[in-house]
């Protein structure tokens, strides 16, 4: 179930909250940082919805988080979403691996 969908590696900037006494020198200014990894199930001009946890068995999803697209600083795919069955075997033919060797001969 959870090969549907990409897994993705997203830094981001959230806003910073402290409930500590400080003096002016010492407040950061600056917001934090984060970094999140999930399966990527929803994405919108807004936001994209990131899920940390599949069950395999009935495909329910929990550890929701959702991240607004202005607050992502970069991703990267780690895992592309797998494709159906039919176009796995399209991949083989077109690669030659049917016949067990690829067409750039390595």
């Amino acid at each position: 179930m959870y090969n549907k969908y990409p897994l993705v590696y997203v830094t981001w900037e959230d806003n910073a909250a402290s409930g500590i006494w400080e003096d002016e020198d010492e407040i950061d200014h600056t917001p934090s940082v984060c970094v999140s990894v999930g399966w990527l199930v929803r994405e919108d001009i807004k936001g994209v919805t990131l899920m940390s946890s599949i069950a395999e068995d009935t495909g329910q999803m929990g550890n929701k988080q959702y991240i607004l697209k202005r607050n992502i600083l970069r991703h990267k795919v780690l895992r592309k979403a797998k494709k159906s069955k039919e176009s796995d075997v399209e991949e083989l033919i077109e690669n030659g691996m049917l016949e067990g060797q690829p067409k750039d001969g390595k």
